[in-house]
């Protein structure tokens, strides 16, 4: 049904009255407000003013009397668009019947190429136009897509109707399916857009060239503007030009006012400038200048808009996606300011623009959580960069994409950045496994790839790991020799990244003396973003470098069978290495490169066979010139210049040197500072009030004995003491089943427990007991804890984004395996009756035992301060009221008790009172001490003397003796020939060791020129004069009090 619309005053009406014969139930009409028009419905007649139906039947609308008109003179087929004229396009037009410039022209009926009728698509109709008696036919639409009339010219057919209406046609038309595409209409000749050229009148002045806009330039060093200049030649007379501008296509208003900004060109002015604030919240889109001509004298008609091409205000990001693997390297993100800093100041650090970068995930880590934008000299660009690394978290957790979005930190220098969002960036972060070996009992070697035993029976100092990375070597190197007389183990162990190293040595000193773990920092300018700390046991200890690299050391004081005297020491050690050591890792862990065939490559290169441990073993024993024990690290700068790098998760930002390998501190969730001490370069403890107290001799005897000792393993069981191989074995498994996290882990992936079964049976077959179950127990709750808490879906996340490590291979685990003597529930040993302690190791119904007191009890205050002193002993454990008693045996001074520390499992440190004058020195001072966990049950007490070396000489037994060359004046000690300024005295022991002299002044020498002489400088024969003597002025050979020259 063919009917007028006027779209306007259209009023939908559906029509539900069934009384009516309608064609549909529910059909829709249209009402209108201002005129009266009629549809037919079969017999009725719908009046679209009132809304009413009629039963008068009326003919419907004619075409050749209601249509819409399209005046427009550029649609003829003889025009074609200029590059600066704005194309024809009829994709909004309204359905519905057209007529063209007043009925004076058709649509033509043949092939219209690309590029005329004002459009680059235009539409012409197929088909001959109709006759009158026709009425209204249906015709096809052609657009063509190409230039050329060789080819059908019809690749996109619309459907079109046509009526002739005597003196014009009227088409009944629909939009085109896109832009710019238009319908033509006739083929006369037409002035060009703006003016003809020849005899049309110029409605307004003709631009040939779009305007431009040139980069933004920095206006009396505090403001920016953009300059857009209009290309027309000056000279014109009443030329005008409109400029306005706009930001991803919309009209730019003024911020403050909410007006459109528009700028007008008279005379030969050509350039209009945009003040950068104006642009205030529009940062981060693309600015163009538009520009209409007009003439002066006939503003009202203006030309079509022009616009130049687009700058970018804003921040880019020249980097936008960014792949990061654990095992590195980082990647640089540069970012550009296409706005240039103004900047007022004479501080050219000053002229910046600083952001900040956030992301919703703490597994990209940043070289800085805020970047500053500032000129760069030799490109002339405003430009910041910073870096970007995945985070060595130690888990698996696969690929991932984060986003990062940037902010700008707005001062009051540059108002006009606030709010401004720059397009944020795609980070994805791949993760790698990180590397991990156990040494443990004698020592069995779980390498990185072959997660089997080595079992490495020799002594001597050996490489365990190493990757000796250019940016940040990670070395490990252990001291191995016999526990007792027949047993290798790891009795001390170096551990150094980049110019921090860290000792822990446990290894004997003198016979049958008790083991205990030393901890010292190797570091020449002490430790740089390493962490030292020790669970509540003090028996286990954690190195954790800022690479993520950490190892882990169980300490362990045996009797061996027959030896019950002797108190040997013994270490587990635990690797993790970070991903980036992959492919670089070598050393008794083996090569670490997913390859476990081929672990047993020597430092020679060479690859041994399982029946050559041995010999592969030798070939990693550390050389001279690479040996880290007891050697001050030089520091090498190099390594001092490593990023240190932050996670920048939801505003909150990280930027610490400590590790995020959740694996550093599994102290039950408690754990404890280390005090550790630090060596000179005389490679004996330097002491201060920080370090540890006492130093002692090695025995040479015991030290050679043990490093040439060559153990031979016994071959076969059953062992000396009856044990067959059926039993061994059941020792060992039911000893593995009772440790702390077997429940947990016995089927977890990665694990082999009968590689721990196998290093658990060889150490009962070369010592005849159970002794080393411990170890095993330990090393299986080290590889849990390693394959757990690799796993992503152990974890869960805080509201912080921080992943939890899983509680029951953490907090649960009880330390020392409760020393066999208790059950562990959750994470607390219940221990056996007669025990205590947080691992049951302390027997409750005994003291401690005082074993000796570092130094053989001696402390010369010549060397250091005596301020505390160790002790060591037995059956000690972390309490609230441990305290050390001082009971004084010489001079003044009354019983002292004061707090302790513990500083390990078998060691304390004690505060020594006040004793002696840090200036003048002080004479003996000897205490027995004991120590109590109680304050109430003491000790058994042994002997520490603080004694001056100037004028005493002590021995281990206490006793000491008075030199005879030195004084003991007013209680303290002077060497010989000390002078007392004040008293102008001397100590001359030839006359007394307890009484100041009285200075000898002439001394004279025998030689033949003497000392220079003071009246004649020239001349060295005079009296050399000490003690506060000077020359006789009479006398030069003669010296005087120098107060009183009375010669």
């Amino acid at each position: 049904m063919d009917f007028f619309r006027d779209d306007k005053d259209e009023v939908p009406v559906v029509v539900r009255d069934r009384r009516h014969k309608v064609d549909k139930q529910g059909t829709t009409f249209e009402c209108f407000k201002r005129k009266t028009t009629f549809q037919v419905i079969r017999n009725f007649y719908f009046n679209t003013k009132t809304c009413f139906y009629s039963s008068r039947l009326v003919h419907s609308l004619d075409p050749c009397l209601h249509y819409n008109s399209h005046d427009d003179p550029h649609r003829s087929a003889l025009f074609q668009p200029e590059s600066t004229d704005k194309e024809n396009c009829d994709h909004q037009m309204k359905e519905g019947w057209y007529v063209f410039n007043g009925g004076n022209d058709t649509i033509p009926n043949h092939c219209v190429t690309k590029y005329h009728c004002g459009t680059k698509f235009p539409v012409w109709m197929k088909g001959q136009l109709p006759s009158v008696r026709d009425g209204v036919v249906n015709r096809h639409g052609c657009i063509a897509l190409t230039h050329s009339t060789n080819v059908l010219c019809c690749e996109i057919v619309l459907d079109m109707k046509v009526k002739n209406c005597g003196s014009f046609y009227v088409y009944y038309l629909k939009p085109t399916p896109f832009c710019p595409a238009a319908y033509c209409a006739g083929e006369t000749y037409t002035c060009n857009v703006g003016n003809s050229g020849g005899q049309c009148k110029d409605l307004y002045p003709k631009m040939t060239s779009f305007p431009v806009l040139r980069k933004p330039e920095i206006v009396l060093n505090t403001t920016v503007r953009f300059p857009c200049d209009v290309q027309y030649p000056p000279g014109q007379p009443d030329v005008g030009f409109e400029v306005t501008w706009t930001v991803d296509g919309q009209t730019l208003v003024d911020p403050d006012t909410g007006t459109l900004i528009v700028e007008h060109l008279t005379g030969d002015s050509r350039t209009v400038y945009l003040d950068y604030n104006k642009l205030k919240g529009n940062f981060g889109k693309t600015l163009k200048c538009r520009v209409r001509s007009y003439y002066t004298n006939t503003t009202i008609i203006k030309s079509d808009s022009i616009t130049s091409d687009g700058y970018y205000c804003g921040i880019k990001v020249l980097t936008e996606k960014i792949v990061v693997d654990e095992k590195g390297p980082e990647k640089t993100v540069q970012v550009e300011s296409t706005i240039p800093v103004p900047c007022n100041t004479a501080h050219i650090d000053e002229c910046k623009i600083s952001f900040s970068v956030d992301t919703h995930t703490k597994d990209a880590m940043f070289s800085t959580c805020s970047y500053d934008i500032k000129l760069d000299p030799v490109t002339g660009r405003y430009l910041g960069s910073f870096k970007v690394t995945a985070t060595k978290d130690f888990v698996s957790d696969g690929t991932q994409t984060h986003e990062v979005s940037f902010k700008p930190i707005v001062d009051f220098n540059h108002p006009v950045w606030m709010g401004y969002n720059v397009h944020p960036i795609h980070v994805t972060t791949v993760s790698s496994e990180h590397g991990h070996c156990n040494a443990h009992g004698d020592p069995h070697v779980i390498g990185m790839d072959h997660k089997r035993n080595t079992n490495v029976y020799v002594t001597g100092e050996m490489t365990l790991y190493e990757c000796k990375s250019a940016s940040n070597p990670l070395q490990v190197q252990v001291k191995t020799w016999p526990c007792g007389n027949y047993h290798p183990c790891i009795c001390a162990l170096v551990a150094r990244e980049g110019n921090d190293a860290v000792q822990i040595d446990m290894c004997e000193r003198r016979r049958n003396k008790h083991a205990v773990p030393e901890v010292t920092i190797l570091s020449e300018r002490g430790l740089n973003g390493t962490t030292l700390s020790r669970d509540q046991s003090g028996k286990s200890f954690f190195i954790n470098f800022p690479s993520g690299a950490r190892v882990f050391a169980s300490t362990y004081v045996l009797s061996p069978h027959g030896h019950p005297h002797e108190k040997d020491g013994m270490i587990n050690v635990d690797i993790q290495a970070p991903p980036d050591n992959k492919g670089c890792g070598q050393g008794i862990c083996g090569l670490w490169n997913d390859n476990p065939n081929d672990d047993l490559v020597g430092a020679d290169g060479r690859h041994y066979s399982h029946k050559q441990v041995t010999e592969f073993a030798n070939t990693w024993r550390v050389k001279s010139s690479e040996r880290l024990f007891n050697q001050i690290l030089s520091y090498q700068p190099f390594y001092s210049t490593q990023h240190t790098y932050c996670t920048c998760s939801n505003g909150r930002v990280d930027c610490t040197k400590k590790s995020k390998n959740p694996n550093k501190n599994n102290c039950n969730g408690k754990c404890k500072s280390v005090r550790a001490s630090k060596l000179n370069r005389h490679r004996y403890r330097r002491y201060s009030d920080d370090d540890l107290d006492g130093e002692e001799a090695v025995d040479d005897v015991i030290t050679q004995k043990r490093e040439n000792f060559n153990y031979k393993p016994r071959d076969v069981f059953p062992t000396g003491t009856g044990i067959n191989e059926t039993q061994a074995k059941k020792v060992c498994v039911d000893g593995l089943g009772k440790s702390t996290l077997y429940t947990r882990c016995h089927h977890e992936p990665g694990m082999n427990i009968t590689a721990l079964i196998d290093s658990c049976m060889e150490d009962v077959k070369a010592s005849g007991s159970d002794l080393f179950l411990v170890t095993q127990m330990a090393a299986f709750d080290s590889w849990c804890q390693n394959e757990a808490m690799k796993n992503i879906s152990n974890y869960k996340k805080s509201p912080d984004g921080d992943l939890i490590p899983p509680l029951d291979v953490t907090d649960h685990v009880c330390p020392n395996q409760c020393s066999q003597r208790g059950t562990c529930l959750f994470g607390q040993c219940k221990c056996a009756p007669g025990y205590t302690a947080v691992d049951c190791s302390v027997k409750s119904n005994e003291p401690p035992n005082i074993v000796r007191i570092r130094g053989d009890g001696l402390c010369d205050i010549r060397k250091r301060f005596c301020v505390r002193t160790n002790v060591l002993a037995e059956n000690i454990m972390e309490t609230e009221k441990m305290t050390c008693r001082f009971q004084p045996l010489t001079g003044s001074g009354t019983l002292k008790i004061v707090p302790a520390e513990l500083v390990s499992a078998w060691e304390i440190l004690c505060p020594v009172p006040v004793h002696y004058d840090a200036h003048t020195g002080r004479t003996l001072q000897q205490y027995n001490v004991s120590i109590s966990l109680d304050n109430t049950t003491f000790s058994n007490e042994q002997t520490y003397t603080v004694y001056d070396s100037v004028c005493q000489q002590c021995d281990v037994t206490g006793q000491c003796l008075f030199k005879k060359d030195a004084c003991l004046i007013d209680g303290n000690c002077f060497q010989s020939g000390y002078l007392n300024e004040q008293h102008n005295k001397v100590c001359n022991p030839s006359q007394s060791q307890y009484q100041w002299s009285s200075p000898e002044l002439d001394h004279y020498t025998a030689i033949s020129f003497g000392c220079q002489c003071q009246h004649e400088q020239s001349s060295y024969n005079c009296a050399c004069c000490r003690n506060g003597g000077c020359q006789c002025p009479r006398n030069p050979n003669k010296c005087g009090n120098c107060h009183h020259l009375d010669c």
